[in-house]
C-alpha cells in the first residue's frame, strides 16, 4: 500500500465477510464498466448491454420488486397462463401457456386477453356449407377466447349454401 492508500493486489482476493467503499461512486471496474453505488442507489456503468446470467453462461431471471425494462419476454407463469384462470398480482403480463406467445394481462386476479385484442370466426353456414366459414385464429375453433364478449355484427347470406354470421370478439 502507498502512501495515499492505494493498494495493488495480484491475481486474487478473498474477503471473507464484507468490503467497505466508504467513498460513493465507481466501486469496481472491471474495463471500462463499474459497478457504482451510493447510499441510497447502485447501478451498472457499461458502455455495453448488462446480462443477467447463470455460473455457466445461461440466460438467468432478473427479478425487482419496481423495474423498467425495454424488452420484456414473458414467462407461462409456471404454466398456469390460460384465459379464465387465477393469477397475481394485477398488472402481470405473461404468455399464453400454449406456445402462441399470446400476451395476456393480470385484470382483477385473472388471466385476460389485453383489451386491445380483437378477433373473430365465421362458423358453418346452416344448410352446413363451409366454403367460407373460419375459426378463430386464438381459439382455433368457432368461439371466442376466455374474458372475451362474442359479438354477432353481421348476418351473411350465401344463397342456396344458407346463413352464417361475422362474430369479433373483443375484450370485456
Amino acid at each position: 500500500m502507498n502512501s495515499s492508500g492505494y493498494a495493488r493486489i495480484g491475481d486474487h482476493l478473498d474477503i471473507q465477510n464484507y468490503a467497505w467503499v466508504a467513498t460513493p461512486g465507481c466501486a469496481y471496474n472491471v474495463g471500462t464498466a463499474c459497478l457504482f453505488g451510493d447510499n441510497t442507489n447502485a447501478a451498472v456503468r457499461t458502455p455495453g448491454t448488462v446480462f443477467m446470467q447463470h455460473g455457466d453462461g445461461s440466460k438467468a431471471d432478473f427479478n425487482a420488486g419496481n423495474a423498467d425494462f425495454t424488452t420484456v419476454n414473458p414467462g407461462t407463469a409456471n404454466g398456469t397462463a390460460w384465459p379464465g384462470n387465477g393469477c397475481s398480482p394485477t398488472g402481470a403480463i405473461a404468455a399464453k401457456a400454449d406456445g402462441s406467445g399470446q400476451l395476456l394481462s393480470c385484470m382483477a386476479g385473472v388471466w385476460r386477453i389485453p383489451p386491445a385484442q380483437v378477433s373473430g370466426y365465421v362458423p358453418t353456414t346452416t344448410n352446413g356449407w363451409t366454403n367460407y366459414n373460419v375459426v378463430n385464429n386464438i381459439t382455433g375453433t368457432y368461439s371466442c377466447p376466455a374474458g372475451t364478449a362474442d359479438i354477432g355484427v353481421e348476418t351473411i347470406w350465401y344463397g342456396n349454401g344458407g346463413f352464417s354470421q361475422l362474430h369479433l370478439c373483443s375484450a370485456q
